[in-house]
């Protein structure tokens, strides 16, 4: 999805800084502070599901990896109704996401590796063989990448970090953990980027 969340005014209402984790500094909270931080966000969240589109390549990406048996998970920082309401109006009639894991659903938010680690599980595969697509340095690669997967980071125009920008000069600018395996202005140009992915996870296994 085009994120279409203000994240300024969703950190304003909860009075977080923007250089914070918001979800750990809000589950840090006392009660009832943090139920009323949790319901602020939910209200920003919901604000903005009527604007959602579907990135471009998402419909295609879906097609390519559905054409080869290539299980899809979707691992979100948003709640479950947000990812209820995604796969009713944007996805059907198409098969959903599964495992579909919010941040309800008491898994270790991202960063944390947890909810990749439970797709991979649920799938039966390696995480070696997995692929983490994202568009947050901080919160997908470094999840993708503590989970053991390989990693691509969408740094053009889908991406939050620089609209617009060229994606290899985007990654340039990473260090760490938050450095991906691979790098796409756009979901367009993951299906080519998959199929040199996988290569290289076949011949690592060899």
């Amino acid at each position: 999805m085009e994120s279409v969340l203000d994240f300024s005014e969703m950190y304003r209402r909860v009075g977080v800084s923007r250089d914070q984790d918001i979800l750990a500094v809000v589950n840090a909270m006392p009660e009832p502070r943090r139920s009323e931080a949790h319901a602020a966000i939910a209200a920003v969240e919901t604000e903005a599901l009527q604007a959602m589109v579907l990135t471009s390549g998402a419909l295609q990406l879906g097609a390519w990896c559905a054409a080869r048996g290539i299980p899809m998970g979707l691992v979100t920082r948003n709640t479950a109704s947000s990812v209820a309401f995604f796969h009713d109006k944007h996805w059907s009639p198409r098969r959903p996401f599964s495992p579909a894991v919010a941040r309800d659903h008491g898994l270790e938010h991202k960063p944390h590796p947890a909810a990749l680690l439970h797709c991979s599980s649920v799938w039966g595969v390696d995480p070696s063989c997995c692929v983490m697509i994202g568009d947050s340095p901080r919160d997908d690669i470094v999840a993708g990448r503590r989970a053991g997967m390989l990693t691509i980071l969408l740094a053009g125009s889908t991406g939050r970090l620089a609209r617009g920008a060229n994606a290899s000069a985007v990654a340039a600018q990473l260090d760490g953990e938050r450095v991906p395996h691979a790098t796409a202005e756009s979901l367009d140009g993951v299906p080519a980027l998959l199929e040199q992915l996988f290569q290289v996870c076949e011949q690592d296994a060899v």
